[in-house]
């Protein structure tokens, strides 16, 4: 289908260049005197121009040992296809009028007929080489969105690999604190712990997870926290609708996002901190009240970076975060399953 697309494109191209000429030339009022074997003597030129153009670039791409052409190779392959085309047709063409009879071949129509020929061979060689360029920016394109991918799915599969340790170390400084102050607490959080840990190597090394599996974690991984922290923090949810809980997320991302605010904010027993999260088409929202802790732990920022990088390398869009002097929100991006 290519070739005979390419065929026709020519001959018209061809008829056009013959016609272009044989209309000015023409006076008005008189008919348009075109030698009918014309289109066709020039559709032939066309087709070894570009078939020279071919095989020069074939032949001297051969040699280079990237794939990234620069703008000299196109240059060079157009020179000598350009000297192969012209001296080539120029012979030819001289040759065929000679043998049908023309007797005066001088240097003006030598020179003419270069001329024609060169600009000829320009069109068509211009035509090859563009198309060449565009494949090649495409390829290389093409090549670096795959070298792309590739390099994402490595730093995906090392984020991923961070949410285990990162949980294991939080999580066990709160069974100590239990073993020390509350042993029969510190037994049933341990069962729970286990359960919870479980979730965790189960899932953590997957793209994306349904949002209803992500939400009943969460509340099993608040009970701990609230076991810990004497019902310190508590959390609410909501969701635009029901279908909302089961889009997808990123695995442990609600986890992490709470162990944010547990770690930068205060909770009181008394008067205890909620954190709302909201369910919409588009975003997991997770926002709490800010209260600073008096002796705050230095922030490594991981949890958050950790959620940044896979959010943009997995569901092509990054999370916000919003936050003034009273309160705090995070949004992580959601998908329909």
């Amino acid at each position: 289908m290519k070739k005979i697309i390419h065929i026709t494109v020519t001959f018209i191209f061809s008829s056009l260049l013959v016609l272009y000429p044989a209309t000015l030339l023409s006076k008005s009022g008189e008919p348009i005197v075109i030698h009918y074997d014309a289109p066709f003597w020039l559709a032939l030129q066309c087709f070894f121009a570009q078939w020279v153009t071919h095989k020069v670039y074939k032949k001297l791409s051969l040699k280079l040992t990237t794939t990234a052409l620069a703008i000299r190779h196109f240059l060079k392959i157009f020179i000598v296809s350009s000297l192969a085309s012209i001296a080539s047709i120029t012979v030819l063409t001289l040759m065929i009028e000679v043998a049908f009879g023309r007797k005066t071949i001088d240097n003006h129509h030598i020179i003419l007929t270069l001329i024609t020929t060169f600009l000829l061979h320009t069109l068509n060689s211009s035509a090859i080489l563009a198309i060449k360029i565009f494949k090649n920016i495409n390829q290389q394109q093409l090549s670096l969105e795959k070298a792309q991918n590739n390099l994402l799915e490595i730093n995906v599969k090392q984020l991923q690999q961070q949410l285990d340790p990162h949980f294991l170390f939080n999580n066990l400084n709160v069974l100590s604190a239990l073993i020390i102050s509350k042993p029969y607490e510190a037994e049933k959080f341990l069962d729970a712990f286990s359960n919870i840990y479980r979730y965790i190597i189960d899932n953590q090394h997957k793209n994306t997870i349904v949002i209803d599996k992500e939400i009943n974690f969460s509340y099993d991984y608040m009970e701990l926290l609230r076991k810990r922290f004497a019902n310190a923090f508590y959390l609410t949810l909501s969701f635009d609708s029901q279908d909302t809980l089961h889009y997808k997320t990123l695995p442990c991302s609600l986890q992490l996002a709470l162990e944010n605010v547990i770690k930068h904010n205060q909770g009181d027993t008394e008067n205890p901190l909620n954190i709302e999260v909201r369910i919409s088409n588009t975003w997991l929202i997770i926002k709490n009240p800010i209260r600073p802790k008096t002796f705050a732990t230095p922030s490594s920022g991981l949890g958050l970076n950790n959620l940044k990088l896979r959010a943009k390398a997995i569901l092509r869009k990054p999370i916000q975060i919003e936050q003034n002097e009273h309160q705090f929100t995070l949004k992580i991006p959601v998908i329909q399953g």
